[in-house]
């Protein structure tokens, strides 16, 4: 099985920004954020697009999959 991993945490904490001003960026809420920080939920293509725009990275440096066992 392949998981969404992400950076969002560490991209944010580096840019000194609150999950309130990225989802203000990109329209969301702040909770919606907060749970693909915390990889509770998978953004949409989309979403994760304005994302990685609204931060000035690639979308690769945001998001990436991480391979599991084979189940």
């Amino acid at each position: 099985m392949t998981a969404i991993q992400n950076e969002l945490g560490e991209i944010l904490a580096e840019r000194g920004l609150k999950q309130s001003d990225l989802a203000a960026m990109v329209g969301v809420m702040p909770c919606h954020i907060n749970r693909i920080k915390r990889r509770h939920i998978v953004p949409s293509l989309s979403t994760a697009l304005k994302i990685s725009r609204a931060l000035g990275v690639p979308l690769e440096e945001v998001f990436d999959l991480e391979a599991g066992p084979e189940s």
